[in-house]
């Protein structure tokens, strides 16, 4: 065994787990087995971190000369990147633009604030005093119930519109999949979870599936695109549109200039999924309008092993896809 691409099995592309795991110690393999490879052979690209276009310009190498990058894990790698807060960061639904991956922290955590909604720097500020004065990391089941409990508080005293956040059914001859990622640190494992309805709002397929633990949510988030679009041309549809809650994977997949992200390989997986469609369309959806398949995600994650269903899904999903259903009906 000479080169990586040893450990890897092709058509599609996967990791060989059965050898990895014969030649490496457990915590090598999980670690290996844990990185994403795309399910098509792509073309190496070169990417300079230290611009948030990825292409080099002398500016940012002269700023990089005269000040070399520190080795050590900063406030931001502990509080914004380590992997152990990544679910944090999940259930309060908090996201950034690609603009602030490269900001110092100070002005990530200004952004952050200033555009988050109440109840949500309630949360986050509750979480951030448990640390620092008793040293209590909140676990991700608590910081879900907080943010729940703040959030329906608010609502008491400022209904929203419920035409604001509701899903909405696709055109007839069409049908519309959502898709959500659920992980558990604790697990070390992602699950994507993923439904089809049709125009009349009824379920003709759902799913979850399983996979290594990955190293962000964006990728995670991205993952769980290229297992929805697979599992609609399993089942035969080709009229589709795809809706996710994660803003930033629905712009990377939509535009057409090069993409330089770190999901980038499996965006381009997606897409080129997406042409064997007649017709595919992606969009973005507030985390309100995906609840059924936040559902199946967290059913997921209870569960051991990937699960499919045709025209069913698992009784949690079939109630709040009955309640989208009435909602969704014209006055």
């Amino acid at each position: 065994m000479d080169w990586v691409a040893d450990l890897i099995l092709q058509n599609p592309n996967r990791w060989n787990r059965d050898l990895i795991y014969s030649t490496f110690t457990v915590e090598e393999a999980d670690r290996m087995v844990s990185l994403p490879i795309p399910i098509t052979n792509q073309f190496d690209k070169v990417v300079w971190f230290s611009e948030n276009s990825g292409i080099y310009s002398v500016k940012s190498g002269y700023k990089m000369l005269l000040d070399p990058p520190n080795l050590c894990k900063s406030s931001t790698h502990a509080i914004r990147d380590y992997l152990s807060v990544a679910q944090v960061w999940f259930k309060l639904d908090v996201q950034w633009l690609s603009s602030m991956v490269n900001s110092n922290f100070n002005e990530w955590l200004n952004w952050l604030l200033e555009n988050s909604t109440s109840n949500r720097k309630d949360a986050l500020w509750f979480f951030q005093n448990k640390f620092v004065h008793e040293k209590k990391m909140q676990s991700s089941e608590e910081i879900s119930f907080d943010l729940e409990y703040r959030g329906s508080a608010l609502n008491l005293k400022h209904p929203q519109p419920r035409s604001m956040v509701k899903w909405m059914p696709p055109l007839q001859g069409w049908v519309k999949i959502n898709v959500d990622a659920g992980l558990s640190v604790a697990k070390k494992r992602v699950v994507s979870g993923f439904i089809i309805r049709n125009e009349k709002g009824f379920i003709m397929g759902s799913g979850f599936k399983g996979h290594n633990l990955v190293r962000s949510v964006v990728i995670a988030e991205a993952f769980v695109v290229l297992h929805g679009l697979q599992f609609e041309l399993d089942l035969g549809f080709t009229n589709d549109i795809l809706e996710s809650d994660s803003r930033l994977v629905a712009q990377n997949v939509q535009q057409m200039s090069e993409d330089y992200s770190e999901s980038r390989p499996f965006t381009w997986d997606a897409k080129n999924l997406a042409r064997k469609f007649h017709f595919c369309r992606f969009q973005f959806i507030a985390r309100e309008g995906n609840r059924v398949v936040h559902a199946m995600a967290v059913e997921g994650l209870q569960t051991e092993g990937d699960s499919f269903w045709v025209e069913d899904a698992p009784l949690k999903a079939l109630e709040v896809a009955d309640s989208d259903r009435r909602f969704s009906r014209p006055p």
